[in-house]
């Protein structure tokens, strides 16, 4: 596995084989988005073409989410998390929601269902269960019902954007992908971007045409 800043070399590396010059040399971050984006669509094409097999541990990322707030009356308490993969209508990126030992999940619900407690269905309901709400900016409220004590959790998923995780560190810790994965990404952006770049020969004849000197 290749860190990040290895990636976007491969990708500038690709990219510097053909043609190009200071106008369509493109940044770091750029490459990075496009990396980031593609990852996803390799991800949810490997679904929805059944080949769910080959998404393995190499893609997954662990964190220890922040506490957000408690509330008592409802027995729910809400950690905040970067925003998870979406693969496909029934499939999303959480692998483990649970108890920090990685060992004890907790159930999960469906989204429509905010207030567990407040529902007759779970009312009786003792196993801790959880579900997630998508903010505004794109990341998640995990919410945990069920134990209000609660203060840390795990949480296992597959991350939109790696570089999101908390104490992620892209020069240095390996990004999250399989070998085979990483060269589908580094081929399809390089790809696409050698498609986009168009080199225009410079016109040196102020004839208010695109006209080249004879040589």
């Amino acid at each position: 596995m290749s860190t990040l800043k290895e990636i976007v070399d491969k990708v500038k590396s690709n990219l510097e084989s053909g043609f190009t010059t200071d106008e369509t040399r493109l940044d770091d971050l750029f490459i990075e988005s496009k990396i980031h984006s593609a990852r996803g669509m390799i991800l949810s094409n490997l679904v929805r073409s059944g080949m769910r097999d080959r998404i393995n541990e190499s893609f997954v990322q662990a964190i220890n989410p922040d506490l957000l707030e408690y509330d008592e009356e409802c027995e729910m308490v809400s950690f905040e998390c970067p925003s998870v993969i979406h693969l496909d209508d029934r499939h999303d990126g959480f692998a483990y929601v649970g108890h920090v030992s990685g060992m004890k999940p907790f159930m999960r619900i469906r989204s429509n269902y905010t207030a567990l407690s407040m529902h007759s269905l779970y009312q009786k309901e003792t196993q801790i269960a959880w579900d997630f709400v998508v903010n505004v900016t794109g990341s998640y409220d995990i919410n945990v019902y069920k134990n209000h004590r609660l203060r840390k959790i795990l949480i296992r998923a597959i991350f939109n954007n790696p570089t999101a995780v908390p104490n992620y560190r892209k020069d240095v810790d390996q990004y999250p992908l399989d070998a085979v994965t990483e060269n589908e990404v580094v081929e399809m952006i390089s790809v696409d971007l050698l498609k986009k770049i168009t080199v225009v020969a410079p016109d040196y004849i102020s004839d208010s045409q695109n006209t080249l000197p004879r040589r």
